[in-house]
């Protein structure tokens, strides 16, 4: 299957930012918690990492693409 440069530029979003908060709430869950917090604290917190970060990644992609892709060497 072949993705539109949007399409896969959202993908792209979609799946970073799943991996990211997904690894990072975990880490911080464990260390907060240790191995007494229950999977559905850390599920929580993942799930509101991930509604935070997908809007913020969604935003400031396309400008922060246009501002490196004018101060790139080519």
């Amino acid at each position: 299957m072949k993705f539109s440069p949007k399409g896969a530029n959202v993908l792209f979003a979609v799946i970073m930012v799943g991996t990211m908060t997904f690894i990072i709430t975990g880490v911080n869950t464990f260390v907060n918690g240790g191995f007494r917090v229950h999977l559905s604290v850390w599920v929580h917190n993942w799930i509101f990492a991930y509604v935070v970060a997908l809007p913020i990644m969604m935003l400031l992609s396309p400008p922060l693409r246009r501002f490196l892709g004018k101060h790139t060497k080519n």
